[in-house]
C-alpha cells in the first residue's frame, strides 16, 4: 500500500532563470522579503478560551504579507496560513529553492546594494572566508 507521501504529486520546483525574469516586476519590497525574510509585527491575537487555542496574525510592514496562526495555549502551532499582497505570488512558477533562491539573492543585490563594481582586486577586497576562497579558486 501506498503511503501518503508517496501517492502525492511530485513539487514542481521554480527555475532560477523563470525567478530572475519574474524578479524585474517585483516591488523592492517583495525582493527584499523574499531575500532576507519578513519583518513580522503583531497585528491581532483571539484567544478562544472555550476551545482552548488563540489566533494570532501578524504583518510584515514592508511587503504587507499577512500570516495567521493557529495554536495551543501552550505555544505549540497547530496550523498557520498567509494572505500574500497582490503580485507576490506568480501561477505556475514553483517553489523557490536552491538556484532559484540564487537569483533572487543576485535580483535584490542588483536592485539595491551595488554600490560599486571593481575590476582589481585589492587586498581589502580579499573573501573574509575560507569558503568563498575555496569556491571562487575552483
Amino acid at each position: 500500500m501506498a503511503t501518503r507521501r508517496q501517492r502525492r504529486e511530485p513539487s514542481r520546483w521554480a527555475d532560477a532563470r523563470d525567478v530572475a525574469q519574474v524578479a524585474e516586476q517585483w516591488t523592492d519590497d517583495q525582493i527584499t522579503c523574499r531575500d532576507l525574510g519578513h519583518v513580522w509585527q503583531p497585528m491581532d491575537a483571539v484567544h478562544v478560551a472555550r476551545l482552548k487555542y488563540f489566533r494570532v496574525s501578524h504583518v510584515c510592514p514592508r511587503c504587507e504579507m499577512v500570516r495567521i496562526r493557529e495554536m495551543s495555549e501552550s505555544g505549540h502551532v497547530y496550523a498557520q496560513t498567509y494572505q500574500y499582497p497582490d503580485g507576490y505570488l506568480v501561477e505556475g512558477l514553483g517553489r523557490i529553492a536552491g538556484d532559484a533562491k540564487d537569483a533572487i539573492r543576485v535580483a535584490s543585490i542588483r536592485r539595491y546594494a551595488v554600490t560599486e563594481v571593481k575590476g582589481r582586486a585589492k587586498d581589502s577586497d580579499l573573501p573574509r572566508f575560507g569558503a568563498t576562497k575555496r569556491a571562487i579558486e575552483g
